[in-house]
């Protein structure tokens, strides 16, 4: 997958043209999310002491998408993008629920802060399909909204407007509607209620 997207981001441009933001930020995510992928056997398995690992890759696959210039509030704005991507209240709740757990999770980890006493406070391994399949969808709704193609340029604005977009489509319906549910509904992502 990371190969096919890294041959996606550079189709066509001339040698000495760079892929653009939008394409460099969809070749880390798919790098990432197949690293995760990979590390799992049979899908559900995972090595003792990979947990965090594997929890880091999927935070960092939705950072490529998902996060912009800004670094203040990034876990809820993130959360909150993921979010913008499903259709349904429910979904949308678990989207944002998953992102901000996987972020605690990660912030654990990546800070070297000793793992919460309380095992009930760690993010459980029974969840990590949950946070794939989550990671997974976001990927490919991002890749029907923005998907790069021969003609992509390198436009340094255009992720700040996907950004902008995402944040303006949870506070208004028509942008949520027009820019969002309907393109993934034509695509056949989302049946009429997901």
């Amino acid at each position: 997958m990371a190969t096919a997207a890294a041959e996606l981001t550079v189709a066509r441009k001339p040698a000495d043209c760079k892929p653009s933001p939008r394409a460099q930020r969809l070749a880390r995510a798919t790098e990432h999310l197949v690293q995760a992928t990979h590390a799992t056997y049979g899908g559900d398995y995972v090595l003792h002491g990979m947990l965090d690992e594997l929890v880091t890759h999927y935070v960092i696959a939705l950072e490529a998408l998902l996060a912009g210039r800004e670094s203040e509030g990034l876990t809820r704005r993130v959360g909150q993008r993921a979010a913008a991507l499903h259709l349904t209240d429910e979904a949308r709740t678990d989207a944002e629920d998953m992102d901000r757990r996987a972020y605690a999770e990660r912030s654990i980890y990546a800070h070297g802060t000793p793992p919460p006493a309380r095992e009930k406070d760690r993010f459980p391994e029974s969840d990590l399909p949950r946070l794939r399949q989550l990671t997974y969808r976001v990927l490919l709704r991002w890749l029907v909204l923005w998907a790069p193609d021969a003609k992509d340029q390198p436009q340094p604005h255009q992720q700040h407007q996907q950004h902008q977009l995402l944040d303006r489509s949870l506070i208004s319906r028509q942008v949520a509607g027009k820019k969002i549910e309907e393109p993934l509904r034509l695509q056949g992502i989302c049946p009429p209620v997901c």
